[in-house]
């Protein structure tokens, strides 16, 4: 029997805010299977929550709440036993608008991980991730929608994948993904300067790459600190992406620089 978790108040908002995003458009045949588990969280829950934690306390709790409330809808699908999922990654990647930019990329044996994020001037309008567990035939779609601060993307896919149920807390659990924990200052930056690097822990003894958005390599270096500075001296105006890799895990970040 199909498994469809409702967590909408349908008493005051009808399935239409869902009826055009990412997941619906590119996966209804997915939506529609008896063994596919859907799950569909409408902004309201999310704004819920933020008052439900108004007493919360710790670092960043604050951000967290205000965050919370600008979530429009949370979509996801995950759909077991699917002879090719990697076909179903690719043409969802594939299918991506412009306006996407990867902020998560990971590859493990038949395993894939992607978080597109849709941002601009530092705010996230929405989350894509596609993912798939290529030994069990799984795959995995998700779209979040809203006007989301970036720092605080990471926080907010944590919030919404205990929606999401196991498959999903254990795709992202099991890749030891930390969105939240590479940082780029000052940015933007002007030419002519230099950014910082702050650099997740278990990302030390990879890679980095700062290239321009055709891909041309401004410069290579190993990870051998959680503290890096890059050079933006001579450097042409406009956008360039950093990403830092280890063991088929990829983390990205735009960088604006400007005159």
């Amino acid at each position: 029997m199909k498994k469809v978790l409702e967590l909408v108040l349908f008493t005051l908002f009808s399935f239409s805010a869902f009826s055009q995003n990412f997941v619906s458009d590119n996966y209804q045949n997915f939506l529609d299977a008896e063994n596919s588990t859907v799950v569909q969280v409408h902004g309201v829950t999310f704004q819920m929550a933020a008052e439900i934690l108004s007493e919360a306390e710790g670092e960043n709790a604050e951000e967290i709440r205000e965050a919370l409330k600008t979530i429009k809808s949370f979509q996801l699908l995950a759909m077991p036993d699917i002879d090719d999922p990697i076909s179903e990654y690719t043409k969802g990647i594939n299918n991506l608008d412009n306006a996407f930019d990867e902020l998560v990329n990971i590859k493990d044996n038949e395993n894939r991980f992607s978080i597109q994020i849709d941002e601009e001037d530092g705010i996230v309008y929405e989350v894509i991730g596609l993912g798939t567990e290529g030994d069990e035939g799984n795959f995995i779609a998700f779209s979040l929608t809203g006007e989301i601060p970036l720092e605080m993307v990471g926080e907010i896919i944590n919030k919404a994948q205990s929606k999401g149920g196991k498959n999903f807390t254990d795709l992202l659990d099991d890749k030891s993904i930390v969105i939240d924990e590479f940082k780029v200052f000052p940015n933007p930056t002007s030419a002519n300067n230099k950014v910082t690097l702050e650099i997740p822990e278990n990302l030390i003894g990879g890679e980095g790459l700062f290239v321009d958005l055709n891909g041309k390599v401004v410069s290579s270096f190993q990870i051998s600190d959680q503290t890096k500075e890059l050079d933006t001296k001579g450097l042409t105006p406009g956008y360039y992406v950093v990403s830092l890799t280890k063991d088929g895990r990829t983390i990205k970040r735009k960088v604006n620089v400007i005159r």
